[in-house]
């Protein structure tokens, strides 16, 4: 199954893991039930390039 989660990368229970909503960038949120804990099956990082310094 595409997109599935195993275990929670906290605690690693297998069976208590749920769909928990979409984070800002549009990734699946999980919850552990066991551990009371939210997490991304992906993180995407955003960079501001403006604020990044010109080499020249």
């Amino acid at each position: 199954m595409k997109g599935y989660i195993s275990s929670c990368p906290y605690c690693g229970d297998k069976h208590g893991v749920r769909k928990h909503g979409k984070g800002r960038t549009g990734c699946q949120r999980y919850y552990c039930r066991a551990c009371q804990k939210t997490f991304q099956g992906k993180y995407i990082y955003n960079v501001k390039l403006n604020s990044l310094p010109v080499a020249g």
